[in-house]
């Protein structure tokens, strides 16, 4: 299992800029767990992250993969 499915998006923006891709897994360090997500949900912050709403009150730029 060299890397796995992910929900991406790069640009701000609604449901739409959203698009499925691979990204590598993640190496798990000493004293971690590597935990394997069959299903997840979306809360009001992340959309308000993904609409790019939270830099306003963060000033911080892009999220960074």
């Amino acid at each position: 299992m060299n890397d796995m499915r992910a929900a991406l998006y790069d640009s701000y923006g609604p449901p739409e800029v959203l698009y499925e891709g691979r990204v590598p897994v993640p190496v798990r360090k000493p004293g971690e767990v590597l935990v394997r997500v069959h299903a997840a949900s979306v809360n009001g912050g992340e959309l308000y992250g993904r609409a790019g709403k939270v830099r306003l009150l963060t000033g911080r730029r892009f999220p960074q993969r």
